[in-house]
């Protein structure tokens, strides 16, 4: 009896080693598959909103400032982009030339917009110049400032 035990031991020992292995290898041959997607991000143009002037008279500038706002999810670069501005007199006022202003377009020091973030920009003016020309078709005008960022 004695000699049997050792032998039910190492059949015991053998068999788990054997089972034990196949269960290592089960686990390494476990395989599996899938998919995704990326969309690229729609990017929506910077938004310029200025400080409103009002009361222009003859010799006086008024400063010209306001915010540039990133309406998109990432930061947005200003680095090689600088603001222009293009002036237009309403309509009841055609009279009023736009030699009659000075404008000194403003900008900005930062080098990049936030996400979801604004700006400031200013250093810019309007002037309504005190010439020999007749400013009188000016009086009451409205200038459009429409700023662009390129």
């Amino acid at each position: 009896m004695k000699v049997r035990k050792p032998s039910v031991v190492v059949a015991v020992a053998a068999a788990m080693v054997v089972f034990s292995a196949g269960g290592a290898c089960a686990y390494w041959v476990v395989t599996g598959a899938g998919s995704g997607t990326a969309t690229v991000a729609a990017i929506k143009p910077m938004e310029i909103r200025q400080v409103e002037v009002k009361g222009l008279t003859l010799g006086r500038t008024s400063e010209l400032k306001g915010k540039i706002t990133n309406p998109n999810d990432f930061e947005a670069s200003l680095l090689g982009t600088h603001i222009t501005v293009k002036a237009t007199v309403d309509k009841d006022h055609q009279g009023c030339s736009l030699e009659n202003f000075a404008i000194l377009t403003p900008s900005t020091k930062a080098k990049s917009v936030l996400a979801n973030g604004e700006v400031s920009f200013e250093r810019g003016s309007i002037t309504l110049l005190n010439t020999r020309n007749d400013q009188a078709a000016c009086q009451g005008a409205t200038i459009t400032l429409d700023y662009l960022l390129k």
